[in-house]
């Protein structure tokens, strides 16, 4: 009925005299910045309201401020494209079933992290309940602090929540389609920062969607930043002053970030949607409890294994929403029977192509033509040592030596505040959230004795309520790497996500929580590591040292042998900070391959013992390959692309 009443009503807007170009003309008068978009015959078409009337409330009137938005009930994108509508509302994007589950689960309000919950009800998924509903603490701060990036939360532009320049994106297709126009600041010019001077909204669709606009919400120590360098500061004053000069660089959401290695890919001109095929973005109507479910794409699939080219299929006829999808992006072509990429989860790369024996892939965002460096030409002996281990091909994956660092956020605070003593956070007033900030803020600006109690709002309702929620780290660092294994069973570089501590003050002051740990259902402190892939990857790799031999790499933390009993001491001091634990931050399992620390991914673990024994330095097969490291080191180039230490 929506659908019919959409089309009455455009035939009618053509046929009146004024329709729908008088219409637009009549909009633009007030609004002469804005360009039509690509598609739409005039302005009311999807933002209803009335084009005709002279004057500006009845003009205004019944008018959708964002038809993009999927909570609004006359969504325009979903007449033409209901499909994608459906698959896309079932995405982690969407849902946020991923964040919500894991979090809870570490929290003990549910006993594994399958999806259980969401932003809104969706396919079984229940609507995530108010803290004060659940009677878990855990259902307020993911309201009120972590959901406000995802694609129908109240805290994006467009919605119904507050507009600032520090909310991430537009809700629904507009968070990504619609693009943030802005002036580069970093040195590479694929990013485009928000909230910079010069940036504007644009108010066109596109399919070219650069990597700038995905840290609109994939910023702070997430993957995403990592992939163009960026590593979030401390949230101190002293870390964070560059944020207040706009002309200082780097900062996303008025938080300042240290440049750190990029990821080649990023380095070379790629952008996140040239690897990531459509389904793993948009779905495919599925709903999914974590990233790993809904992201197979592997570094295998493009550069192939020594001995064993990519894997190509040919590009089906059938396949209508693949062609339609290159026609109107306009920088790559494709054309039934082309013979692309396929990825391990069965998708087609469709901006790939296998032309004379070689691997190409085209950029979707500017139409650059990359060729794939591929391993899988037949072994001549010459290759790094690295990739002639046969361990190392089978059991671990790519990032794990190849990530040049890692995200190694330790500690994570928490403060729930209801009651106004704002002083000990005065140097903490930006933590990429712009609730914090205007609360702090606005009440240092005040005397002590006007400071009023804090309000925050509820991300999936707009509300407003008593408290706010604050946080900090123990510690932000990013050298070196911790090893696990992750639900495929292969070695992977691992992060704390998360570790937590946790603080309450009500509203008449009376502390009810300090610094206590959650517990999971099963009693286990909710201390949590997760393997994933880091997107810094390099060509070159990790020393074998940097992994074999190495306690902290292993997940034993910072230790030394002592000289007395030859046992390993700690070099930490979790005790004399106050954190009530027998290990380091960094330590996931003990001496016997123990956990000390939890997981809440399905099917990943920390090494166990087995693993610590290969991982030695003592290890015969470790020895064999380093002997021949220096052995061949001369004739093969330095392989590895490090020198070692002599012999």
């Amino acid at each position: 009925m929506k659908r019919l009443s959409f089309t009455i009503l455009t035939i009618v807007s053509i046929l009146l005299p004024g329709g729908p170009a008088g219409w637009a003309s009549s909009c633009l008068k007030c609004h002469p910045q804005v360009q039509m978009m690509c598609h739409s015959t005039s302005c009311i078409d999807c933002h209803l309201g009335h084009g005709d009337n002279p004057d500006k409330p009845g003009a205004h009137e019944g008018m959708i401020a964002n038809p993009s938005d999927f909570t609004n009930p006359a969504f325009a994108c979903g007449r033409c494209h209901e499909r994608q509508t459906r698959q896309v509302n079932r995405t982690l994007m969407a849902t946020a079933a991923g964040i919500i589950n894991q979090t809870r689960f570490l929290w003990g309000a549910q006993q594994d992290v399958m999806a259980r919950y969401a932003v809104r009800e969706v396919d079984g998924l229940k609507a995530l309940p108010r803290g004060d509903e659940s009677g878990s603490l855990v259902d307020d701060l993911l309201r009120r602090r972590c959901l406000r990036c995802h694609l129908e939360s109240n805290g994006v532009i467009g919605s119904a929540g507050p507009q600032n320049d520090d909310t991430p994106a537009g809700a629904g297709c507009a968070a990504c389609h619609v693009l943030n126009e802005t002036n580069g600041i970093a040195p590479n010019e694929q990013l485009i920062a928000p909230g910079t001077p010069g940036s504007s909204q644009s108010h066109r669709v596109s399919t070219a969607i650069p990597t700038s606009q995905c840290l609109r919400c994939h910023n702070g120590n997430r993957v995403g930043a990592d992939y163009a360098g960026l590593f979030e500061r401390d949230h101190s004053f002293a870390y964070n002053f560059e944020a207040l000069d706009p002309d200082s660089a780097p900062h996303l959401m008025k938080h300042s970030y240290h440049y750190l290695l990029p990821d080649v890919h990023y380095e070379r001109g790629m952008h996140c949607i040239d690897c990531h095929p459509v389904e793993e973005l948009m779905g495919e109507g599925k709903i999914h409890s974590q990233s790993q479910d809904q992201v197979e794409v592997r570094c295998a699939d493009c550069h192939g294994l020594p001995g064993k080219l990519p894997r190509t299929r040919q590009v089906p006829a059938s396949d209508i929403r693949a062609l339609r999808a290159a026609q109107s992006n306009g920088h790559y072509d494709l054309e039934a029977g082309r013979r692309v990429i396929e990825t391990s989860g069965g998708h087609l790369l469709t901006n790939t192509a296998q032309r004379d024996g070689a691997f190409f892939l085209t950029s979707k965002v500017d139409g650059k033509v990359h060729r794939i460096p591929v391993l899988g030409s037949e072994p001549t002996g010459t290759e790094p040592l690295n990739h002639r281990i046969p361990g190392h091909l089978e059991r671990m994956e790519c990032s794990a030596c190849h990530a040049a660092w890692t995200f190694q956020d330790l500690g994570l605070h928490l403060v729930r505040l209801d009651y106004p003593d704002y002083g000990p956070w005065g140097w903490l007033t930006s933590q990429g959230d712009a609730q914090v900030r205007e609360v702090l803020e606005s009440n240092f600006l005040k005397p002590r004795e006007q400071w009023v109690a804090p309000r925050s709002r509820d991300w999936l309702t707009g509300r407003s309520e008593i408290g706010v929620w604050l946080g900090g780290y123990s510690m932000r660092r990013w050298e070196g790497r911790i090893l696990g294994m992750d639900y495929r069973g292969l070695v992977s570089a691992m992060r704390p996500q998360y570790q937590y501590w946790l603080s309450w003050v009500d509203s008449r002051g009376k502390t009810l929580l300090d610094s206590t740990i959650p517990r999971l259902s099963d009693g286990r402190a909710a201390l949590a590591w997760n393997p994933y892939a880091p997107h810094t990857i390099r060509t070159q790799t990790a020393h074998c040292w940097d992994c074999h031999g190495n306690p902290r790499a292993m997940g034993l933390g910072p230790t030394v042998i002592r000289a007395k009993d030859g046992r390993r001491a700690g070099l930490g001091r979790s005790q004399a900070d106050g954190l009530g634990i027998d290990f380091d931050l960094d330590q996931v399992i003990n001496d016997r391959g123990q956990p000390v620390q939890t997981v809440s991914r399905v099917g990943a673990g920390f090494l166990n013992a087995e693993q610590l024994e290969r991982m030695s330095a003592r290890d015969p097969i470790y020895i064999k390959y380093l002997l021949e490291f220096f052995e061949g080191k001369e004739a093969y180039g330095d392989p590895a692309g490090f020198t070692g230490p002599k012999k």
